[in-house]
């Protein structure tokens, strides 16, 4: 027992120093390698000791790894051994310094077999693929190298599909190889090399990658011999025979269950692992065994796709392979006759070969490869007769001749022509050694020219053919082949052929050959024993076009559902995603993606619309073909106008160009369309789409309309006056054609009018339709055409202008869609342009308003404020265009214009006045009670929850909606005062009631906007309404009353914008104007003392609204003048009703509320004698003081509002009536004089000490001079405070030195104790201000007044009790 414990640990260090050993030979190769890799193996001096160190070291190490078991080590050794191998061939690609070039390398990897046969299944993969990969990119070495391994890499391959074959793809261990793996893993891995190299490298390869990579290495190697065939039965006998015999039935190729690796009846082979062995067959077997090999592949394949048994083909086989569909049998049987073909001539003794090809040929569906295939196979088969007739073969092939898959056209190309060389119909060899301007004799010659034609892949730029010599080649042959047509070599028997050939040429994406092959088809349907030529063209135009608007309408729809751009590609092919469902590893999933690949092969065509244009223009090339079918193309013409399914027009780019070619063939081949004028329905159909393409925004289209329309011959257009007409529409003539394009009768011939007055109104519209496009552009170098556009549409008569109307308001029109998605014939005049044309005529009457708003309503206008359309907002902004530069044209409009905005307005206040409840009750919504000893001190994360959910509640989240509704109201609302300024005369009384449910909320917060760079919309309706005499009653109404009292607050707003507050003044300044001017005109209105009492009755309605207004306008004034008056400043005034701007307010208004207060002291001062003398003694006064209490005031404002309160104080003779009681009482009057009066003197006395410039000065005297006609304490002072500041002309600085000296004489010791203490405060204001100053004689007089004033208070023992209150000016806090 001892023993064997012994000798099972010296097995163990053994293996344990075999592995060691092999580990560090891995290394040391790895160190090499490196070393031959730096610069491509340009520092090494010889190469012949490396390929003795693999041959003589790595190899027989390999050996011994992998015959001792060590899965780790010989998976390590083997992939540092490829990676030297590898890098010796990157180094010979050429012979330079040590490297011997590509044949040297190559008899060194004769000798490499083993790094294949003993190394594990994924690094023998590896390997090969890395040469295969070189190879293929053009490395020389690299094919060689390969070539001299296939004698060791065709068995690995073998070998590869041996473990692999009946794997599930997942990539699962080989048993033994498990078990080293299992072993290894106990070992310290903490060796880096050891781990990269290793990973992996021991699995099994899946079959599909084998197969794959078998044929990728024929491929490579077939290039590379010249086309050679058998490459690996040359190389490898064995492996090839093994290979093969892959590719036949299980049933009849003999092998066991054992020879398979596992249970192949237990799962059908995968179809394209079929396919790759396949592709490889032609190079593992000689013509006998391949025949054998494909017999089972064909029949499996043909029985698959639904084609009848071919006799000498062994029977069917389920189980050859498993196919998911057609295509993958499809692949699998072009693959298997391609290997057919390619193995030689069919032996004379079988014949089945053209039986084969014939079973092809009548397979339905599109399969490429396959027709190539069996062209092929029937250039060799025994017996090509049994291949049927040319003809029927081309009857049955025709629809794949236009295909837009150019591999499907070759393919049904190469098989017609082998068809027709195998019936003797043209010799192929000299078909195709024809020259290309050699003239067909044929139907079969011209389809070995169309082969020509199609064959090559003008996209290829690495291995196609010089672009501009096929472009030459093939324009000559299609001429080649249309002179034929023209000589009559081909009669019509060729027509259906050649016109599905050049329906198919439209695919090609190469300009310069539809140019030819519109000639063909103009040879080709010219005439008509050539039918069939305009059947299949008018056919392919017909269903193109279906797809094209299809596509189209489907587009916008689509990229809205599935989230993509439009235009953006997806592939939606039944079957695309098959294979990713069916497999379940990247390898299976790339080799089925090559087979579909190369077997339906895609490529770039022609794109769609592109194409639409190329058949049209194929149509146009043949007018007299055109002119024998007009119904027809009629009716592709009007179903390609028509509107969508959902009733809206199309439009876009591509559409606009197509629609440029249909009226070239309308032109050209339908005479203009008037050859469909005598039909019923369909000619005036084809009209209207004229005359409305007339309007279309490119000059082009227009113009081709136009001409269109001068071929019919009408009334008002003939065909001078469309070439006119067609000149007006091209920007380049557009003005100089206006110029002579007179409507108006003249006297003169060159005055005269182009038509008569009967035919102006028809002519009119059609020109008006013209210059709409001109009027979009309003800058750059397009607005002169729309200056000379307006000019000379304002020329014209209202009703002639209804295409212009109609043109605004169209867009929310109702359309009715297609029932069925059948195309509606005809396109009749809309209700609404019927309606139009009554509401311009003058006929309506009244009713017009109600049918506007019926129509309005059931158009559902409103529906689409706030559901993302831009069509309200465009349509208010052209409608605003509109009345301001065709302001009188607009008037006979007004009913549909006012109907659209009216329910616009309504729509959009409900959603903003719904988002604004919201928001206010969020604002509202309390908070939620927080308990303290829930809150963590150390954690904050309470507190940014909390400021997050008050953020959240604070926020206005309306959406896009909410945004476009308040554009749409703010659109709408000014277009309504637009409109009420330039037509003030029409009846608004059936809209009143919606316009004043929607501006009633704007006029609330007209104050808060006011701020605004502009003034608020509400604003400028209010003020229309204002401005004239005909819409001002309104505002008298009970439920309108509000209106004009939220102006003035807007006027008054702290914050105010200029442009706000100027809008404002301006309305307060039209009531005023517009009072005075009627209070002129009916002097006896105000009574005998001229106080405005004369009764509501006779007033004018500006002077009833100044009355009733008056208090909330004299708040506004105020706090107006307070907000100018401060300059910026913090201002605040004292016993105001509004309050003044804020701290933050102020900041921001710095500078733009500032300024000269003239308009508002102007209207204060025109309001006395509207409002009566009386009233403005008392209000308007009352308004102008507190606002000369404001702190840091502006001395040039503070000028102009005491200039103003001296002009509104009335002198004492003057009847005081401060109430407009028609009994006033002296007495009461009196008293409230004196008690006014005696308010402004003690606002008026601080001013003394404050105000500094001899401007402001000077108008306070003259105010403190008004005051004092009513208080005594005022006048005992008046004088002296005159004297103060007396001026003299001639003297030094203006100043009267006599008269102020004088002046402080007369406040002498008794004076002051005798003067009343309200007399002594402004002039003890004005001592402290003079001691201020820098005149001295000034001073000293001050100091002596003040002097003498003390003296008087010691004197008298105080001054009664009452406080004097002196104002130091230089003491900002008072």
């Amino acid at each position: 027992y001892d023993d064997e414990s012994d000798s099972d640990e010296e097995n163990g260090e053994e293996e344990e120093d075999d592995a060691s050993a092999t580990e560090r030979a891995a290394r040391s190769l790895g160190v090499v390698a490196t070393a031959v890799e730096v610069y491509n193996g340009a520092r090494v001096e010889d190469y012949e000791p490396v390929f003795d160190l693999i041959r003589r070291s790595a190899l027989p190490a390999l050996k011994t790894a992998a015959a001792a078991g060590t899965g780790r080590g010989a998976s390590l050794l083997a992939s540092r051994t490829h990676r030297l191998c590898l890098a010796c061939v990157d180094a010979h690609d050429k012979v330079a310094g040590a490297s011997g070039g590509p044949d040297s390398i190559a008899r060194a990897a004769g000798d490499w077999g083993v790094a294949l046969a003993r190394a594990p299944p994924g690094d023998s993969y590896a390997f090969v693929s890395s040469l295969r990969s070189r190879a293929v990119d053009g490395s020389p070495a690299a094919g060689a190298a390969l070539s001299a391994l296939l004698p060791a890499a065709a068995p690995t391959i073998a070998r590869l599909l041996d473990l692999g074959w009946s794997g599930s793809g997942d990539g699962g261990s080989s048993k033994d190889d498990s078990k080293d793996d299992s072993k290894d893993d106990s070992k310290d891995d903490s060796k880096d090399d050891s781990k990269d190299d290793s990973k992996d490298s021991s699995r099994v390869v899946d079959a599909d990658a084998a197969a794959a990579l078998l044929g990728d290495v024929c491929d490579v190697l077939s290039r590379l011999d010249g086309g050679e065939g058998e490459i690996v039965l040359r190389a490898a006998p064995a492996a090839a025979a093994e290979i093969a015999a892959r590719c036949e039935s299980s049933i009849r190729s003999g092998r066991s269950v054992d020879t398979l690796g596992g249970s192949e009846s237990a799962s059908p082979t995968p179809a394209r692992r079929r396919w790759a062995l396949l592709r490889a067959l032609p190079h593992c077997a000689a013509r006998d065994g391949v025949r054998r090999a494909t017999a089972d592949a064909i029949a499996w394949a043909l029985g698959a796709m639904g084609a009848n048994a071919v006799d000498g083909l062994p029977a069917s086989d389920a189980a050859y392979a498993a196919a998911s569909s057609s295509g993958d049998a499809a692949a699998v049987l072009a693959a298997a006759i391609s290997a057919r073909a390619a193995a030689g001539p069919e032996p004379r003794s079988e014949k089945v070969d053209a039986w084969i090809a014939a079973r092809v040929g009548d397979l339905e569906g599109e399969h490429p490869a396959a027709l190539v295939a069996a062209a092929d196979l029937l250039a060799g088969a025994s017996d090509p007769s049994a291949i049927g007739s040319f003809g029927d073969a081309v009857t049955r092939h025709s629809w794949r001749l236009k295909s837009p898959s150019r591999h499907q056209r070759v393919g049904a190309l190469r098989y017609l022509c082998a068809v027709a060389d195998a019936s003797g119909e043209c010799d192929a060899v000299d078909a195709r050694a024809a020259g290309a301007n050699d003239t067909p004799r044929s139907l079969a010659e011209c389809l070995h020219r169309w082969l020509k034609v199609n064959e090559v892949d003008v996209h290829d730029v690495t291995g196609g053919p010089n672009v501009m010599e096929f472009a030459k080649s093939a324009q000559v042959s299609i001429a080649a082949m249309r002179r034929a047509v023209e000589q009559d070599a081909l009669g019509p028997d060729a027509a259906e052929a050649l016109s599905s050939c050049a329906l198919g040429a439209t695919h090609v994406r190469l300009a310069t050959v539809w140019p030819a092959t519109q000639e063909l088809f103009g040879a080709l349907t010219e005439r008509k024993e050539f039918e069939p030529a305009w059947t299949a063209l008018f056919q392919d135009l017909k269903s193109h076009q279906t797809r094209c608007l299809d596509a189209h309408d489907a587009a916008a729809h689509d990229a809205a559902a599935r989230g993509r751009k439009k235009g953006e590609w997806h592939d939606d092919r039944p079957g695309a995603a098959r294979g990713v469902r069916q497999m379940s590893d990247e390898v299976a999933r790339s080799l089925q993606r090559r087979m579909e690949r190369e077997t339906f092969p895609t490529e770039a065509g022609t794109e769609r619309w592109q194409r639409l244009g190329l058949l049209l223009r194929s149509v146009a090339s043949s007018p007299a073909a055109a002119s024998r079918h007009p119904a027809p193309l009629a009716g592709l013409f009007l179903a390609y106008n028509a509107p969508k399914p959902d009733g809206s027009p199309r439009a876009g780019k591509a559409w606009r160009a197509g629609l440029r070619e249909w009226l070239k063939v309308v032109k050209d081949g339908l005479s203009g369309g008037k050859a469909v004028r005598a039909m019923a329905g369909t000619g005036d159909a084809v009209r209207a789409i004229l005359e409305r393409c007339v309007g279309a925004d490119e000059p082009d289209l227009a113009a081709l309309a136009v001409r269109c329309l001068g071929q019919w011959r009408l009334p008002h257009l003939t065909p001078d006056d469309a070439d006119r007409l067609a000149r007006v529409t091209d920007p380049n003539t557009m003005k100089d054609e206006l110029i002579a394009l007179r409507v108006e009768p003249g006297t003169s011939d060159d005055r005269r009018a182009v038509v008569d007055p009967a035919n102006r109104p028809a002519f009119a519209a059609l020109v008006v339709r013209c210059l709409l496009p001109r009027l979009k552009r309003r800058t750059g170098r397009f607005a002169p055409h729309r200056v000379a556009a307006l000019r000379w549409i304002s020329r014209l008569d209202p009703p002639e202008i209804v295409p212009l109307i109609h043109s605004v308001i169209s867009p929310m029109e109702p359309r009715f869609g297609r029932a069925d998605g059948a195309v509606a014939p005809t396109i009749e005049p809309t209700p609404w342009l019927d309606a139009l044309v009554v509401t311009a005529s003058g006929h309506g009457g009244e009713e017009m308003a109600t049918t506007w708003l019926r129509m309005a309503r059931e158009a559902k206008v409103a529906g689409l404020v706030g559901s993302g359309s831009k069509v309200p907002s465009g349509f208010l902004r052209a409608a605003g265009d509109l009345l301001k530069v065709m302001a009188e044209h607009t008037k006979a409009y007004l009913h549909p214009l006012l109907s659209m905005t009216v329910e616009m307005l309504a729509a959009s206040s409900d959603i903003c006045e719904s988002a604004a409840r919201a928001h206010e009750a969020k604002l509202n919504e309390p908070d939620p009670a927080v308990d303290d000893d829930e809150v963590d001190e150390d954690d904050d994360v309470n507190g940014e929850d909390e400021e997050y959910a008050n953020d959240t509640r604070r926020a206005l989240a309306p959406g896009q909606a909410h945004r476009d509704a308040r554009e749409v109201r703010s659109l709408a609302v000014r277009f309504l005062g637009a409109l009420f300024q330039r037509h003030p005369d029409f009846d608004y009384s059936p809209y009143w009631d919606a316009v004043l449910s929607a501006v009633k909320p704007m006029a609330d917060r007209m104050a808060a906007e006011s701020a605004a760079s502009h003034p608020p919309p509400a604003l400028s309706i209010v003020a229309a309404l204002a401005e004239d005499d005909v819409l001002a009653p309104l505002l008298e109404r009970a439920d309108a009353i509000t209106l004009l009292p939220r102006l003035w607050r807007a006027l008054g707003a702290p914050f105010a914008s200029p442009a706000a507050r100027a809008a404002a003044l301006s309305t307060a300044e039209s009531l005023i104007e517009r009072a005075e001017e009627a209070k002129l005109k009916t002097p006896g209105d105000d009574g005998d003392d001229g106080d405005g009492k004369g009764g509501d009755a006779g007033e004018h309605v500006a002077a009833r609204l100044l009355r009733a207004h008056a208090p909330s306008l004299l708040d506004a004034l105020q706090a107006a003048l307070a907000a100018r008056a401060a300059r910026g400043r913090r201002a605040r005034t004292p016993g105001s009703k509004i309050a003044a701007a804020t701290e933050k307010g102020a900041a921001r208004n710095a500078g733009v509320s500032a300024g000269a207060s003239g308009r508002e002291l102007a209207v204060l001062k025109r309001l006395g004698p509207l409002l009566g003398r009386a009233a403005a003694s008392a209000a308007i006064a009352d308004t102008l003081v507190p606002v000369l209490a404001l702190r840091r005031l502006d001395e040039s404002a503070a000028a102009e509002v005491l200039g103003a309160l001296a002009a509104v104080i009335p002198p004492r003779s003057d009847d005081l009536n401060p109430n407009p009681n028609p009994n006033p009482k002296p007495e009461e009057d009196v008293a409230n004089a004196r008690d006014a009066a005696a308010r402004h003197r003690s606002a008026l006395a601080p001013l003394f000490g404050r105000l500094r410039s001899r401007t402001a000065r000077l108008a306070l005297c003259r105010a403190w001079s008004a005051v004092a006609a009513h208080d005594e304490a005022a006048n005992a002072c008046a004088g002296i405070l005159r004297g103060f500041h007396a001026d003299a002309r001639g003297s030094i600085d203006g100043v009267d030195y006599d008269a102020r000296l004088g002046a402080y004489d007369e406040c002498t010791a008794e004076w002051f104790r005798s003067a009343p203490p309200a007399s002594v405060v402004p002039v003890l204001n004005h001592v402290i201000h003079e001691l201020r100053g820098q005149d001295m004689a000034l001073r000293h007089a001050a100091a002596a007044a003040l002097g003498r004033f003390l003296d008087a208070a010691v004197r008298s023992g105080g001054t009664d009790g009452t406080p004097v209150r002196v104002v130091d000016d230089d003491d900002d806090d008072d």
